[in-house]
């Protein structure tokens, strides 16, 4: 290879395929280190709801999707018989299964925006009823979601045109890197970036709500006892919210051609979801029988403030408890029941 294009398209072919392989350490040790808690927590929960639905598929069909990340870096950029259409469609395929891990994932969270407002999973599909302001919300966030996904596709339709006409030209023999005009690369093509910016904008967007409700929340408190926003927004499923967001930014960065972040491939973000999205629906399922434990046990109703961390943010109505909490202990958290963990969207 002589020329700087060339370089770079080796480059980008050969850092996702050390990458990729790393993911699939990385998240099958994570999900071995939680095992345990998922057996817990999981499945030995009944019954079976959309939050529990969607834990599951995600966790597992990420492993599918990493170990066909591996497979793409290892085995079929080296296919050196490869049609240009069977080229197209593994890619296809590849950036739809991306796509799909995505969406589950904003799907999840949609629930959580649900929940940190004060509405449970059941309420969330027939909420116009109980608050016409909430549903149309609600209805507004479902309705980007599906723009989103429609902006993906065309998108994806038209990077898989624009590749067509521009077929990458570099594979990977052995140790050697070789030209051919109908290999298959994992290189950017120039407007691969665009297809993301649907799919981050929403993810943007629902930050932003959880964003307003921690502000809300803040406001709520006396001037002696109010948290820092800050404090608010690492707490519990927020800092999830936080690490997908960051996640998703810098894929869409490092798809565009227009800097110098060096093209890591997908396996990094499909693991980072999966690992974020994991630890988070546990976490929130371990604070949920934590605190239902203390009711049951005829523990402490009333927590004290610094104590509020280990269940902030962490139930469907955490923050509705927090705002008409019964005056017992300046800023402790009191009144919870067992009966008030019920419409957990697990």
């Amino acid at each position: 290879m002589s020329t700087a294009s060339d370089n770079t398209r080796v480059e980008e072919t050969f850092i996702p395929s050390v990458t990729a392989a790393a993911s699939i350490t990385v998240l099958l040790y994570s999900h071995s280190l939680s095992i345990s808690d998922e057996v817990e927590h999981i499945w030995q929960r009944t019954p079976l709801r959309m939050g529990k639905i969607l834990y599951l598929w995600i966790r597992y069909y990420t492993i599918v999707l990493v170990i066909f990340d591996v497979v793409e870096a290892h085995y079929i950029v080296r296919q050196t018989s490869m049609s240009r259409k069977t080229c197209l469609i593994t890619t296809c395929v590849a950036r739809i299964g991306g796509a799909i891990n995505l969406w589950s994932v904003q799907l999840l969270m949609q629930l959580r925006i649900f929940a940190l407002h004060g509405n449970s999973k059941p309420v969330s599909f027939h909420s116009l009823h109980r608050s016409r302001a909430f549903g149309l919300i609600g209805a507004l966030n479902m309705g980007l979601y599906l723009l989103s996904i429609v902006g993906f596709c065309l998108l994806l339709v038209n990077h898989v045109q624009h590749r067509e006409m521009h077929p990458p030209v570099i594979i990977q023999e052995g140790y050697k890197w070789t030209e051919s005009s109908v290999a298959c690369s994992l290189s950017r093509s120039e407007y691969e970036w665009a297809q993301w910016l649907p799919a981050t904008a929403y993810e943007v967007w629902l930050f932003g709500w959880a964003i307003v409700k921690s502000y809300l929340l803040r406001t709520q408190f006396g001037v002696q006892d109010r948290p820092s926003l800050m404090n608010i927004v690492l707490k519990g499923n927020m800092l999830w919210f936080v690490g997908v967001t960051g996640l998703l930014l810098i894929n869409t960065l490092m798809c565009s051609r227009y800097n110098d972040l060096p093209w890591i491939g997908y396996g990094p973000f499909h693991a980072g979801t999966s690992i974020l999205t994991s630890y988070a629906m546990l976490s929130m399922l371990k604070s949920i029988r934590a605190q239902s434990s203390l009711s049951h046990d005829g523990g402490p109703h009333c927590l004290p403030f610094h104590q509020q961390s280990m269940i902030e943010f962490s139930t469907t109505e955490d923050v509705e408890l927090i705002l008409s909490r019964p005056v017992a202990e300046p800023g402790g958290l009191c009144g919870i029941s067992a009966d008030r963990f019920e419409n957990s969207p697990f």
